[in-house]
């Protein structure tokens, strides 16, 4: 992709009475281009559409923001809420808010709004359906005029975080810690600039540019099936015990899912496109959480990903926690290198159009009724650029095309 590879990133404001919600632009040597000051905290990642506006979706509001930090337009949801707005080819936005999945045009005006228990983050597919979870336990697909097609019962709330991949399978999680498998009507994900979590398959963190995706086929003529057409399982993985199980799987051009699963089974691992495991790697030996991050996959194929700092108990409660790991490998497996960083927290890392790895992590402070964040940039081999901190925990960055 090409740009100014700005990046893009909201915080939690702090703790305490003299909160400050803010939302930040970071240029790609580390100097600030711009603070933006909103009425709740972003606890999300931010998105992009096509024409380089970006989305900060707050507690309440969803927000439309210029690339200069001037606010487009906000649009208020009927719920408080954490959820990732998304995108489609001609720039409609969809967002859920734990109830209600919402359509709006690009000025911020409603299209329509379905109830539904809808949550977390829809993704859009090349048959013009929009695949979302939802709290009654089912995996939905509907169409863009607000209709259900068709509905997949799990045994459990859905908090879906979907992957579409070339083959039409689409991968989400539940919360009794599967991941799924489904046949659908879409063989890809639509031409959009932010159709998934991370914004691609990859979780990249980038503008997703469809023509330098490997896993996108030739393009055909779609035709949107009936409405009550089925999803049909192909599997599901049972294989993580994570009591927060909020997997973001990243999805190669292969077909292999890679995700982070937290404790207690604290390993991160690599699933084959038939649902078999195909390795893993055990993290069990660092500290009482040694909380994992969703990856991102480069260009080539290989993973990044963090493991927060070595955790133990301080006599206040406090987890307090030293040093992680920032890991590069192989998508067999192999470790490439590790670097020790100074990281607590970490979130998703976002990759730059040179290779610049994007990290942002964030640590309560005892005694305090403080919480402090900072986002770091990593040289491709691990070494650090340069770091940024800011007032209040940082969510995951993303950069601008």
């Amino acid at each position: 992709i090409g740009g100014d590879g700005v990046i893009y990133f909201g915080t939690s404001g702090g703790r305490g009475r003299n909160r400050q919600y803010k939302v930040y632009a970071v240029n790609p040597d580390g100097k600030k281009k711009w603070e933006l000051g909103l009425k709740d905290s972003v606890p999300r990642v931010a998105s992009i559409n096509k024409n380089e506006v970006i989305f900060f979706k707050g507690m309440e509001s969803l927000y439309a923001v210029d690339k200069e930090g001037k606010i487009l337009w906000y649009y208020k949801l009927k719920k408080r809420s954490p959820y990732t707005a998304y995108h489609d080819e001609d720039n409609t936005v969809y967002v859920t808010d734990g109830d209600y999945l919402y359509s709006l045009n690009q000025d911020g005006s409603l299209k329509w709004r379905i109830k539904g228990g809808f949550r977390d983050n829809p993704v859009v597919g090349r048959a013009g359906i929009i695949y979302v979870g939802s709290n009654d336990k089912h995996f939905y697909a509907i169409d863009r005029d607000g209709r259900i097609v068709w509905k997949y019962q799990t045994n459990n709330k859905v908090g879906a975080f979907p992957k579409l991949s070339a083959d039409g399978t689409v991968y989400f999680v539940n919360q009794s810690k599967r991941l799924y498998a489904l046949n659908v009507e879409s063989e890809g994900m639509v031409d959009s600039a932010w159709p998934t979590f991370q914004g691609d398959n990859q979780n990249s963190g980038r503008f997703y540019v469809r023509d330098q995706d490997p896993a996108v086929p030739d393009p055909v003529i779609i035709t949107p099936p009936d409405p009550g057409t089925p999803g049909n399982k192909k599997w599901f993985f049972a294989g993580c015990e994570d009591n927060n199980f909020m997997v973001h799987p990243a999805l190669d051009s292969e077909g292999t899912l890679y995700f982070a699963c937290n404790q207690p089974t604290s390993k991160f691992f690599a699933i084959n496109p038939d649902g078999t495991e195909k390795w893993n790697h055990d993290y069990n030996n660092r500290g009482i959480i040694p909380h994992i991050s969703a990856p991102a996959i480069t260009p080539d194929d290989n993973l990044i990903y963090t493991v927060g700092g070595t955790c133990t108990d301080t006599d206040n409660s406090f987890i307090e926690c030293n040093r992680g790991l920032l890991v590069k490998a192989t998508s067999s497996g192999t470790i490439i290198w590790e670097r020790e960083i100074d990281i607590e927290t970490p979130t998703s890392p976002a990759l730059g159009p040179d290779g610049t790895i994007y990290l942002s992590s964030w640590q309560l402070a005892p005694g305090e009724a403080k919480d402090y964040g900072r986002i770091a940039a990593y040289n491709p081999d691990g070494e650090l650029k340069w770091s940024f901190k800011t007032a209040g925990s940082i969510f995951p960055p993303v950069v601008g095309g």
